[in-house]
């Protein structure tokens, strides 16, 4: 009974775009049922790696959002979870999808899968594979660079070079997509809109940053010295400098959210 009730909790939690209806009801129109089974397949162990991962650091998932190109795993987290989390939600994803070409190709080497199939699905999974290694919010390749970036630079910077890195490959995919299908104009319009989106939150996950670092305890390694508020980073203690003195970090972020009050 508990784990139907689990399973019952996980379904409600699914949610699929209208984008990826619109995908669905092209394939079936046009008779790629087989080609829509694979792609889904691939899909759905790609989100399993997040999922697993996600379950190993004890994460809980707020939704899943099923997208054209994959999945957006909406998690409780707090915006200053350790790096190295964010880092390996991002990158499961992909590992589990070499694990599964690694089964599909045993079956196939064994004479399970006809050579038409297996061609297919490793056409597939290779363009899925390299699609969701883009720098391109909100793909898994943003998510890797944004962990990397935030590592060694402070949160605003990281967000600014990853935007610009974003934007650049994002023109460059449209270019590359200038003269194909009528479906890659939709992927491009939709991460045009994800990037947009991405810009218009940017204040509340930097205040929300804020806030949990005035509200909770975290206990980092390293000390940053830093004279204003935007030169904050992730994984640091900060202390501030203020007329000549140094300020601990609680102390100054005290001091600011009293002012804009």
């Amino acid at each position: 009974m508990g784990n139907m009730l689990n399973l019952m909790t996980t379904l409600n939690k699914i949610k699929i775009n209208n984008i990826t209806y619109f995908f669905i009801i092209s394939a079936l129109i046009t008779g790629m049922f087989k080609e829509l089974i694979i792609i889904i397949s691939i899909l759905l162990v790609h989100e399993l790696g997040h999922i697993f991962v996600i379950k190993l650091l004890k994460y809980e998932i707020s939704y899943i959002e099923f997208l054209p190109f994959g999945g957006r795993i909406h998690l409780k987290k707090d915006v200053n979870s350790k790096l190295i989390h964010d880092f390996l939600i991002a990158i499961f994803g992909l590992l589990f999808q070499l694990l599964f070409y690694y089964i599909v190709f045993i079956f196939y080497i064994k004479g399970l899968i006809r050579n038409i199939d297996f061609n297919n699905f490793a056409s597939y999974n290779l363009s899925i594979f390299i699609f969701n290694l883009l720098p391109i919010i909100p793909l898994d390749g943003y998510y890797i660079c944004k962990s990397i970036w935030e590592k060694f630079l402070c949160i605003k910077k990281s967000f600014i070079i990853c935007l610009i890195i974003s934007f650049i490959t994002l023109l460059i995919f449209f270019y590359i997509n200038l003269y194909y299908k009528f479906n890659n104009y939709i992927i491009v319009l939709f991460l045009g809109y994800k990037f947009i989106d991405e810009i218009s939150n940017y204040k509340y996950i930097y205040n929300r940053f804020l806030l949990e670092r005035y509200l909770k305890n975290y206990r980092f390694k390293k000390i940053k010295v830093i004279n204003k508020i935007t030169n904050m980073s992730k994984e640091r203690t900060h202390f501030f400098i203020k007329n000549g003195t140094l300020l601990k970090e609680k102390e100054y972020l005290n001091n600011w959210f009293d002012k804009r009050i």
